[in-house]
């Protein structure tokens, strides 16, 4: 990997901006490395890391993705500012598949990384979906051990020349514009990863967006169509939409080293998914019930309710990332026989709806307006409930998967059918 640019030897005095999961695996990283690690956050419970980093100080500082380009610390930072993905990446020893993109980056990230282990080699998912990369370095780094990172387009932003083995970019659409300033940011900082990986894919779709927007992928980037490569094994995952087009990333990427085919494909078979990703939850009141709490994008909430079975009653909603909820609205309306709308977001949401020719109903929360799915699921005859609200949680919740979890419980209370073995599904991506 490329050096740190400029980077102090230990040990010297290293400021690590968050006390998250980023921060605290970066700080133990930097001690374990002879550095002094000073953590500063201004929620943190003591009150000396509450206070502002002081360049003068220290000789350079570690960045968590939750500082926006606009905050306050990092605007008044002089000195030498990198991302906690850059400073994994200089320490890490092996080779590094790293994979960004709107929507299904950790689904792709364990998937290759269960894949490669099942072939009988090393490999570990870290990054974005949940475990630091810089807690992996510590815990499990190795010359002959893959690193198969998830990369949020915030981790690139402040990783100086990543330079990966290999990069896989799933898809684009617009999101996270309450930390990037505008669309184009966001793409360029995605953009950065394939244009520095020693190899890189995309999905037919980032082309697209490229093309739009008047950007050039890096000469080598290779596309990869959605039906491309070796058909995703039958009963698989990856052998419906929305998860067709990530098989595809990874088929061109372990074709393209060598690796055996029919290994990929007896991973596929054994690849259960992750929670609250098109997570079948059975049937309620004849209907399909799906949770997909993880849709935090408009994107993400149209691509599950294409690929649901119809007709499709759709609960979306919650605080807004910059979004136009009119924009979603049109995307969904071809798509939703009815919309019940929650959250910061639910009420514009649902005039969104209703001026597209969608019955819509809103609610302050999701309890207030269970009662209300539940009477219209009683009325009509059965198709797929999609819980795939489109818009991030945090009005409400502390995470998506709290916001899954809630949904699982009203549809447990509601009925004994529903997760039951037997149950009529429309994914087989499910809870283990």
């Amino acid at each position: 990997m490329e050096p740190l640019p400029v980077f102090p030897p230990p040990p010297a005095r290293v400021a690590v901006l968050g006390a998250g999961e980023s921060g605290r695996a970066a700080a133990a990283l930097l001690r374990a490395r002879g550095y002094t690690a000073l953590p500063c956050d201004e929620a943190a419970p003591g009150a000396e890391a509450r206070r502002a980093p002081d360049p003068s100080s220290t000789d350079a500082a570690v960045i968590s993705p939750g500082f926006p380009p606009d905050h306050p610390w990092r605007q008044g930072w002089g000195g030498l500012l990198l991302g906690e993905c850059a400073l994994a990446a200089h320490c890490w020893p092996g080779p590094v598949l790293a994979v960004t993109g709107t929507n299904g980056k950790s689904t792709l990230v364990s998937f290759l990384a269960a894949a490669l282990e099942a072939a009988g080699e090393k490999a570990t998912a870290c990054g974005n979906l949940g475990r630091a990369w810089s807690r992996a370095c510590l815990e499990e780094g190795a010359p002959d051990r893959w690193a198969v990172v998830e990369a949020s387009s915030f981790q690139i932003h402040d990783w100086p020349a990543p330079a990966p083995d290999a990069a896989l970019w799933t898809n684009f659409a617009v999101d996270h514009l309450d930390w990037h300033p505008d669309e184009g940011h966001y793409f360029r900082s995605k953009l950065r990863l394939v244009a520095g990986a020693r190899r890189a894919w995309v999905g037919a779709d980032v082309a697209r967006a490229a093309q739009v927007r008047g950007e050039v992928l890096p000469e080598g980037v290779r596309t990869v169509a959605a039906d491309a490569g070796e058909v995703p094994p039958p009963g698989s995952l990856f052998a419906r939409p929305p998860f067709r087009e990530l098989y595809a990333l990874a088929s061109a990427w372990w074709s393209a080293t060598g690796r055996d085919p029919a290994a990929l494909a007896a991973a596929a078979r054994d690849f259960r998914g992750l929670p609250h990703r098109c997570e079948s939850l059975g049937t309620l009141h004849g209907w399909r019930v799906v949770n997909d709490s993880k849709a935090t994008n408009g994107h993400a909430a149209v691509a599950a309710a294409r690929a649901a079975a119809g007709p499709v009653l759709w609960i979306g909603g919650g605080s807004g990332k910059g979004e136009d909820p009119r924009t979603m609205a049109d995307a969904l309306a071809p798509l939703v026989e009815a919309a019940f709308c929650f959250g910061s977001t639910g009420a514009a949401l649902a005039a969104a709806l209703a001026g597209a020719g969608v019955p819509a109903d809103a609610a302050p929360d999701l309890e207030t307006l269970w009662p209300r799915v539940l009477a219209h699921l009683a009325s009509r005859p059965g198709g797929t409930l999609l819980f795939s609200p489109g818009f991030a949680s945090f009005d409400q919740y502390g995470s998506y998967a709290q916001r899954g979890d809630h949904f699982r419980e009203l549809v447990r209370r509601s009925s004994d059918q529903a997760g039951q073995p037997g149950a009529a599904v429309l994914f087989v991506e499910r809870r283990e």
